[in-house]
């Protein structure tokens, strides 16, 4: 048979209820409108901050414990201390974060990553442009054909970082493709590789160019796939 003990604990409800009875009590039932005995107001606000110029001894504590008028002031003033730590302890995570965001990139670089410095940034090249050249009416013109046979209008160009959607002429197969920007002295200036594919019944060569240095002015787009003769198109660099 289990032995009922008068000294049974309490649950953490039950504890909670009890502390907010003594708190009410404390506010309620110890009036003292002379305030006689009462400490000043800056040995109440030492002992709200917990500050360590100040011991308070076991006779101010029970005061402050069974004199409402105290107890309230202590309560008042030991509620706004912990909003100005709170509010300290705020402001000081928002400085840290902000640190980290202006200074704590270049600190923390994946390893093998070297960290890149303003002055390297500002020399960055820009930024890739996609532009499409289509060339699907065109057909196919050898670099040697005559003249005559090249009559249409020069492909226009702009002098920057280009990533070419080349659209193939009609007939033209999948697979690796060669591209070389050449000058009037048939020098090849730019050079590229890239693997066609169909999409939406289109033959699509996908190529990098990096026009942006050179000077605006005729040149030739040739193209072949691999170990066939170069087919040429007129290009106006702009």
């Amino acid at each position: 048979m289990e032995e009922n003990s008068p000294y049974r604990s309490l649950s953490r409800r039950q504890e909670k209820n009890l502390l907010k009875a003594a708190e009410l009590a404390a506010r309620t039932e110890f009036q003292c409108p002379d305030r006689i005995g009462c400490p000043d107001s800056r040995t109440l606000s030492l002992v709200a901050r917990r500050d360590s110029s100040l011991e308070p001894s076991p006779d101010l504590i029970d005061h402050i414990a069974t004199c409402s008028p105290c107890f309230i002031d202590y309560s008042r003033l030991r509620a706004a201390h912990q909003l100005r730590v709170r509010a300290s302890y705020t402001l000081v995570s928002v400085v840290v974060v902000v640190l980290l965001l202006v200074i704590g990139r270049p600190l923390y670089v994946p390893f093998g990553q070297p960290a890149i410095s303003q002055k390297e940034t500002a020399r960055s090249p820009e930024a890739l442009k996609e532009f499409v050249v289509d060339l699907r009416m065109w057909g196919t013109f050898r670099s040697d054909a005559p003249e005559t046979q090249r009559s249409r209008g020069p492909l226009r160009l702009p002098r920057a970082r280009l990533s070419l959607s080349i659209y193939l002429p009609v007939g033209s197969e999948e697979g690796t493709y060669d591209v070389a920007l050449v000058d009037s002295s048939e020098r090849s200036l730019r050079a590229a590789k890239g693997e066609a594919r169909l999409r939406n019944f289109v033959q699509v060569l996908p190529v990098e160019l990096n026009l942006s240095d050179l000077a605006p002015g005729t040149y030739e787009l040739r193209i072949r796939r691999a170990q066939v003769p170069w087919n040429a198109y007129p290009v106006l660099l702009e």
